[in-house]
């Protein structure tokens, strides 16, 4: 995404936006909600998707307005299922 001046780049959007946008994403941000909803469109359920896996959710959830709610984060993974940001094992200095 090096179109941008900022590295770190939100998205907001409806279904369409984020699955255009999830190929060029290493980290999300997400909001689960402890409810379901009848609708008709939702985000992408990274918990199904072998590109991602969660690396982060906050100890408590919260409840707010009846529903509860946990912030998580999810990391982009490469083929193997290791972290794309991880620093190689072996990386000493020459």
């Amino acid at each position: 995404m090096s179109i941008f001046d900022s590295y770190d780049v939100i998205v907001c959007g409806g279904e369409s936006i984020y699955k255009a946008m999830l190929p060029m994403i290493d980290t999300v941000y997400v909001t689960k909600i402890d409810a379901a909803f009848d609708a008709d469109r939702y985000f992408p359920d990274l918990d199904e998707d072998p590109a991602f896996e969660m690396d982060w959710q906050a100890e408590e959830a919260c409840e707010e307005n009846g529903y509860s709610y946990r912030f998580v984060r999810y990391k982009r993974v490469n083929s193997n299922g290791e972290d794309k940001d991880a620093a190689p094992e072996d990386s000493e200095e020459r």
